[in-house]
């Protein structure tokens, strides 16, 4: 776009196209007159301009002088600075300006000498904000005094150079070039200082030296708008200055439909750009006009002459109507990632919306000038927006356009004189499909003439591309509202009020008659009846007393009229006040993975039972889905009913379900697992469900298109065996009785599953199930040795499964604890603990390295196993897993991947085992687990790679406990498979990195021994004698059974080193077991019966021949024979 500049006092172009100043005549008020902040600059003893604040003060100062050079034009000058430039000290230099005042809105091009960059570069200014046009080289001014001079040329269609000379001997050196020709005029060249007080006199300027030429208009005025300002005046807005002597002559206008010529013609407010004319007669609402004129002439002298058409039309509701609303452009369909309201203009008339404002909520914004054509679409939008949306239709740009809020909103277009012209009150649900309200999509109004029928009259649009900005919407027709309202829910809202919901907004001159209601038994007429502004749909009706509980009511409800007139006939509604208790309304069904779709829509859902023979209102009560809470509305479940929860926007898609409710950003229900829990208005949790898709019991089903259904409705706890997947033939059974349903009671006990103590007289107990929170939540139910009963106990919602207590005294740090729990602790279905039920818990003592040692590591499972790492305590501690972590680590040495063994707390006593795995089921179902107790299911561990890895388990300090490197080598040679077998640790005393101290697990225990004593383990034997072997006979065959040769040393003084050879009976070589190693005081050497190249040695007696010595020279060498046996079959 380009932009004509205005001259002061309208002075000739061409007169200052050029000049220069040198400051030697001592004056910078003549020859050139430089005007502005006068007083702020002097002309100093060396002849030049310098800024010289007195007394000094930060702030900003300029000086401006007349100046048309713009084309073939060239700009020099020399500048001082004595400091080094900063973000708060630095110079623009103007070479083109529309404005005399360089402080206010100023459209032109400066060059600016400094910046955080300190560099000199070329911008252009706009009027409220500045655009760069050449980046100068960084750092070019970064001086500790600056001088420079400054070139800078523009030719007559917009190419720019710059060029600056930093006097370092090397001249001019070229900061770039670029081309702008958005103004193309010129009034003023200045400069503006920006300093702070320290710097406020050290700003110097000489040798300004401006040639070229002005812009000489040769181009008529152009009419742009004709606007009437009230029933006597039009007000007529052109593209440049007039000429005042040719261009307010009355008799060169002329308007029609009998308005004539007008009385008079002046410029609007001493706006030279600007016409009023006032007429005799007065103009007609609604009417259009055409206006003659001829003889307006521009400052140059350019005559334009022509006609425009107009119209007056007294402003009313619903001729602009908001038609289309872009609130959640994101992700992408088809247009630009941009908000946008559309307005429509219904009537046939052009409509003067300039000064109109748009509301979106709390925000209000005026409207800037613009005319709508009769029938024009108009995009709103932001201005950073406006080039977006051009290709589709006319668009008018709002500074700081409001964000449109993706659920719903209200939107209003009031006129300038504060009239409501429009208003739309948004939700989600109009978009009538879950997936397009998720972005992408406009929301569109059916009929645009309609403005009685909002819920009926939008709905996401069909175009291919998203939406329709600038034209006819893609779902336009004709809508007739011939349907009456009628009532839709019936809720008491407080003691002595109810809550009326209506199918649609209401004509509140006839909802609030009392005379239309009628409340039986007993009550008659209300006595007050109010609804909101935006919220006409619903009415709040207030009863001289109280409602009473287990009473069943009838509304009879007349004459209610919507806003397109039509009558609703009597109708009558029952409710009542009623308390629902727990498991009263149920989760029944829940489809969490619609996908792949069966036969039922693409959408999920979830169904509610009521187990009662009442009515019960669900309105104000919470459907809670993980942490994500919905409150439903006007909704009531009927007796032995089932209800479905759904997206509002997916309602439609379930036909032939009927009782079935909409909710507004339905909640999305994960996959996997989750908890759902309903609440009633007083909190109450009245069910919780919490699954996960093994509850399907189906893997094929697991995968999409199947519900979840419960088996048996009068069994709401029991969780994983109650619930399984749909076998109706289309996935599942919305809105009617369960295809699996049959009689599944809960029979089994209660227990808890893990203690721990979050303070030391505070104690949480986790139980497997549901409990009734009566029972579990009195004390006199659990007890503890010496510390008797806890003095308060509190059960957590939603499932009361987890129990806090405290007691009055504190436990020891060390000590084992076991809580005893009483049988009268039951389920929700009124099972009770086993008696002589109780769990273990104390506060673990700190762990030290070796304090725990990794005993048998599986890394290399059956298919479709887990990997698993038991763990021994090998000290007399008591150890809580809860503070030790599993890590791996890189090439490194740096952690790869990290794991908290447990959140909760879980004891290992001394000499205990603890196999931990993420799937424990599996390991008691392919191994045998004489102690199951002794089995841990973590949610993650480390992956353990089936070749090599290894496993460190750490403190929450990063200190090493234990730890291990593996490589599936160390296992047994003769192993068929390796996959399923685990490494054993032989000895918990011996190093873990000792390779020759893990071996794999013996075949007669199944090939692993996860909780319990390893099959390979042994002893060391230490005996008076410096070398043991044992045993005399081994047989390397895997069975569990002396697999290993154990050779035992123990020797009186450090700073040994062995060499530890294996012959057979002939005298051959066979391998070391250890050459020239260093020995500690006392170990182990192990030799697992192969040879030098892993072949397996023949049976038959072998020597072991140790030598050992010491740098003082001490030497001990020993022969022991060995026989080495295997089966006989």
């Amino acid at each position: 776009m380009r932009y004509l500049f205005l001259i002061l006092a309208f002075l000739p172009l061409i007169a200052f196209a050029q000049f220069e100043d040198d400051f030697s005549d001592g004056d910078f008020t003549n020859s050139p007159a430089w005007l502005g902040d006068t007083e702020n600059f002097i002309v100093n003893s060396s002849q030049q301009l310098q800024l010289y604040i007195n007394p000094q003060a930060a702030g900003t100062s300029y000086l401006v002088t007349a100046s048309s050079a713009i084309n073939d034009a060239t700009w020099e000058f020399y500048l001082k600075m004595n400091f080094n430039p900063t973000a708060t000290n630095y110079c623009d230099v103007y070479l083109v300006s529309n404005s005399p005042n360089l402080n206010s809105t100023t459209n032109g091009y400066f060059v600016k000498i400094g910046n955080t960059k300190k560099e000199v570069s070329l911008y252009r200014k706009d009027a409220t904000s500045t655009a760069l046009i050449i980046d100068g080289e960084d750092s070019r001014v970064d001086l500790t005094n600056v001088e420079v001079k400054i070139k800078v040329t523009r030719d007559s269609e917009g190419n720019w150079t710059l060029e600056s000379d930093i006097l370092d001997g090397n001249g001019y050196k070229s900061e770039g070039s670029a081309f702008d020709n958005t103004y193309y005029s010129s009034a003023y060249f200045g400069i503006k200082c920006t300093y702070t007080t320290t710097r406020s006199q050290h700003f110097f300027f000489d040798d300004f030296v401006v040639t070229g030429t002005g812009f000489v208009d040769e181009e008529a005025p152009e009419l742009l708008t004709a606007s009437v300002l009230n029933e006597h005046a039009l007000l007529l807005t052109w593209n440049e200055a007039l000429n005042a002597g040719n261009s307010l002559q009355t008799s060169n206008f002329q308007v029609s439909n009998g308005m004539g010529e007008p009385e008079s013609a002046t410029f609007y407010q001493s706006n030279p750009s600007q016409i009023v004319l006032n007429f005799q007669n007065a103009f007609t609402s609604p009417n259009n006009y055409i206006l003659q004129y001829q003889g307006v002439s521009d400052l140059s002298n350019n005559f334009s002459s022509g006609s425009i058409s107009f119209s007056y039309i007294t402003f009313s509701p619903g001729m602009i109507v908001f038609n289309e609303i872009m609130a959640d452009p994101d992700p992408v369909v088809g247009l630009p990632n941009a908000e946008y309201v559309e307005i429509y203009n219904t009537t046939n008339f052009v409509v003067d919306i300039g000064g109109w404002s748009y509301t979106h909520g709390s925000t209000t914004k005026q409207i800037p000038a613009y005319q709508m054509q009769a029938n024009e679409y108009l995009i709103l939008c932001k201005t950073d927006f406006v080039n977006l949306f051009t290709e589709y239709g006319n668009v008018l740009g709002i500074e700081a356009f409001p964000q449109i809020t993706n659920t719903g909103q209200t939107l209003i277009l009031k006129d300038n004189e504060g009239q409501e012209i429009d208003r739309v009150s948004y939700t989600i649900g109009w978009y009538g499909t879950s997936y397009k309200e998720d972005g992408g999509w406009s929301l569109e109004k059916i009929d645009p003439t309609n403005t009685c029928s909002p819920n009926m009259n939008w709905t996401a649009s069909v175009d291919p591309s998203g939406g329709t900005p600038g034209r006819q919407n893609s779902v336009f027709a004709n809508v007739v509202d011939t349907i009456p309202p009628y009532i839709i829910n019936v809720s008491i809202s407080s003691g002595n009020e109810l809550l009326v919901k209506f199918s649609e907004p209401v004509d509140t001159s006839t909802s609030l008659v009392l005379s239309n209601y009628d409340l039986q038994p007993g009550f008659g007429t209300p006595i007050y009846a109010f609804s909101e502004i935006n919220k006409t749909d619903e009415v709040t009706l207030q009863f001289p007393s109280s409602f009473i509980e287990d009473v069943e009511y009838s509304l009879h409800v007349r004459n209610i009229k919507d806003v397109c007139d039509n009558i609703m006939q009597q109708q009558t509604i029952n409710f009542m006040l009623y308390d629902a208790k727990e498991y009263e309304v149920i989760f029944s069904e829940i489809m969490a993975v619609p996908d792949p779709v069966v036969l039922l829509p693409n959408a999920e859902y979830i169904e509610l039972y009521n187990r009662t023979d009442k009515n019960i209102d669900l309105t104000d009560w919470v459907l809670s889905v993980g942490s994500t809470k919905k409150t439903l509305s006007g909704c009531t479940i009927n007796a032995n009913s089932y209800l479905v929860l759904c997206n509002q926007n997916n309602v439609n898609l379930f036909t032939g379900v009927e009782n079935i409710v909409g909710i507004t950003s339905f909640p999305s229900i994960p996959n996997t697992s989750g908890t759902l829990t309903l609440s009633s208005k007083s909190d109450k949790v009245i069910n919780t469900v919490s699954y996960s898709d093994k509850w399907y019991k189906d893997k094929f089903k697991a995968n999409g298109g199947y519900s979840l259904e419960i088996i048996d409705l009068n069994n709401p706890c029991e969780g994983e065996n109650n619930w399984r997947a749909s076998n109706d033939v289309s996935g599942g059974t919305p809105g009617r009785q369960n295809s699996i349903n049959g009689t599944n009671p809960d029979l089994y006990s209660p227990y808890p599953i893990a203690a721990e103590l979050i303070a030391p007289d505070t104690l949480i107990v986790y139980f497997n199930e549901i409990l009734k929170k009566e029972s579990c939540e009195n004390p006199e139910n659990y007890s503890v040795e010496n510390y008797g009963n806890p003095t308060w106990v509190s059960a957590s919602k939603p499932d009361f499964a987890k129990i806090s207590m405290k007691f009055s005294q504190n436990f020891e740090q060390g000590k084992v604890y076991y809580l005893n729990i009483k049988d009268q602790v039951q389920d929700c279905a009124g099972n009770t603990v086993d008696k002589n039920t109780s769990i273990r818990f104390g506060i673990g003592d700190s762990i030290t390295k070796d304090d725990i040692v990794i005993n048998e590591i599986l890394f290399n499972p059956l298919s479709g196993g887990s990997d698993f790492v038991e763990l021994y305590n090998n000290s007399n501690k008591l150890c809580d897993l809860k503070s030790l972590w599993f890590i791996n680590k890189d090439d490194s040495a740096a952690i790869d991947n990290s794991y908290q063994i447990t959140t909760i707390s879980r004891l290992l006593l001394p000499e205990e085992y603890c196999a931990i795995s993420k799937d424990i089921a599996f390991i008691e179902n392919n191994y045998h687990v004489p102690f199951p107790e002794n089995l841990f299911q973590t949610a993650n561990l480390p992956s353990m790679a089936d070749k090599s890895g290894n496993i460190f388990l750490i403190d929450r300090f990063t200190n090493i406990i234990d730890s291990v490197y593996y490589n599936e080598k160390q296992h047994y040679k003769l192993l068929a498979s390796k996959d399923g077998v685990s490494l054993e640790r032989i000895n918990f005393n011996r190093s873990s990195a000792d390779e020759t101290n893990w071996h794999s697990a013996s075949e007669t225990v199944g090939f692993a021994t996860p909780g319990y004593k390893n099959s390979q383990y042994s002893d060391e034997i230490i005996s008076e004698s410096k070398i043991t072997i044992s045993p005399e006979v081994f047989s390397p065959d895997n069975d569990g059974r002396d697999d290993i040769l154990n050779i035992s040393y123990n020797l009186n003084s450090p700073g040994y080193t062995a060499t530890i050879a294996v012959y057979n009976a002939d005298g051959q070589f066979v391998k070391f077991i250890a050459n020239n190693k260093m020995l500690a005081t006392e170990g182990n050497f192990t030799w697992d019966g192969f040879d030098a190249v892993n072949v397996p040695c023949p049976i038959g007696i072998y020597i072991i021949y140790i030598e050992m010595f010491s740098l003082n020279g001490e030497k001990i060498v020993e022969k022991h024979a060995a026989v080495l046996s295997r089966k006989s079959y």
